[in-house]
């Protein structure tokens, strides 16, 4: 097994490798995006102008199923009707604990209540769990400089 130092090395080179990918990656990227400009606000304005008119024929296909309540249209347009629910969200969730229907726990929300209370409820066990953790710029030992240690 290679020593941490050793990992330590290998990961520094690693990411700095792939450091120099990235910008790469992104100039090539730049240099891209600046070549097909035109093509790119070409395509912005016709996902627009194709918008538009979508909502023309829907807006159209509407407005004639309202009058005659044809649902079907040419070309495979047509309306459908959906159901939709409105109510209120207290009473929805009363209800819902009444009838003991399971509901879905704020996880993020209720460990954050829990964390920042200085006594846990019974239920609530707060262990310990290491962790190791490796900082964005750790520190290199190199032959280049002599064994010293130098930012990576």
């Amino acid at each position: 097994m290679d020593s941490l130092s050793e990992d330590l090395q290998v990961l520094g080179v690693l990411r700095s490798e792939l450091g120099l990918m990235k910008e790469k990656h992104k100039q090539l990227d730049e240099a891209f995006n600046k070549e097909h400009e035109a093509e790119f606000c070409k395509e912005k304005e016709l996902g627009l102008e194709v918008f538009r008119a979508e909502e023309a024929i829907r807006q159209k296909a509407l407005e004639e199923f309202l009058r005659s309540k044809t649902s079907k249209f040419e070309c495979g347009v047509q309306v459908k009707i959906f159901h939709k629910l409105e109510y209120d969200r207290v009473d929805a969730y009363n209800w819902a604990l009444e009838h003991k229907i399971g509901l879905s726990l704020d996880k993020t929300g209720f460990e954050k209540v829990i964390k920042s209370m200085e006594v846990k409820p019974g239920f609530v066990k707060e262990i310990e769990e290491p962790q190791a953790q490796i900082p964005s710029k750790i520190e290199l030992l190199t032959k280049e400089t002599g064994g010293k240690q130098r930012k990576g």
